[in-house]
């Protein structure tokens, strides 16, 4: 199994400091509620937040592809992150995974912070974790050259 950015537990809770915090899940189901897609893509694609590890170019240049999809996927399927799939708290699953893991994570990402990858590198037993520095949360976009041949060795092994 290859595992980019993910989290078993999206939103802050008192035993969990890496998630979003309520106050941000808010902004965004606002957001949504009030601009519609428009308006909750941008702030996902939020060039403070995401992208930062590119030239401005490039980062536009992939801003514009994930704002098609997420146009195309439609308000109600994003929206649903923040209305549903951020509730789910799955720690206590993590120990059940004995497939071999790669974790992979970038050390400027926000939405999913690297501690995150570390708790995910304790509990699956069979795992290993490579930080990509300097990359942010969409580092299979922005950093192919280093992601796909961590994945190409570990699939290989």
């Amino acid at each position: 199994m290859v595992v980019l950015n993910a989290s078993p537990c999206f939103r802050q809770r008192q035993d969990w400091p890496h998630g979003f915090s309520e106050v941000t899940i808010n902004k965004f189901i606002t957001a949504g509620a009030e601009g519609g897609i428009e308006a909750l893509t941008k702030m996902v694609l939020n060039p403070c937040v995401v992208f930062k590890d590119l030239n401005a170019i490039d980062g536009a240049r992939l801003r514009d592809w994930f704002s098609e999809m997420s146009y195309n996927a439609g308000l109600d399927t994003v929206l649903k992150f923040f209305t549903d799939i951020s509730l789910d708290d799955d720690r206590e699953l993590i120990a059940q995974i004995t497939a071999p893991t790669l974790l992979i994570t970038g050390t400027m990402g926000e939405e999913v912070p690297s501690g995150t990858a570390a708790f995910l590198r304790q509990g699956i037993r069979n795992s290993r974790l490579v930080e990509v520095p300097g990359a942010d949360h969409f580092l299979f976009a922005t950093r192919p050259d280093i992601v796909n041949p961590l994945i190409g060795g570990f699939l290989g092994s």
